[in-house]
């Protein structure tokens, strides 16, 4: 039986999922990118890893009404 304290992070179903597991695991102990916790090779590696696929982050891009 687990520890009633322990969180459980749920396992990522797509690629886009587990880059926002773990940009939020890089970022979690810190307040932000300004922090001096935060090693942006870190994050610039999870950014070079991730391969895109534009129907798992489609749903939650927001369109911008400003056009050129």
């Amino acid at each position: 039986m687990p520890f009633l304290n322990e969180v459980e992070t749920p396992t990522p179903k797509c690629a886009f999922e587990k880059l926002v597991q773990d940009l939020g695991d890089a970022l979690a102990p810190n307040s932000g990118l300004d922090s001096d916790n935060v090693d942006p090779k870190d994050i610039q590696r999870l950014m070079e890893n991730y391969v895109s696929n534009s129907d798992e982050w489609t749903p939650y891009a927001l369109g911008d009404a400003w056009s050129h």
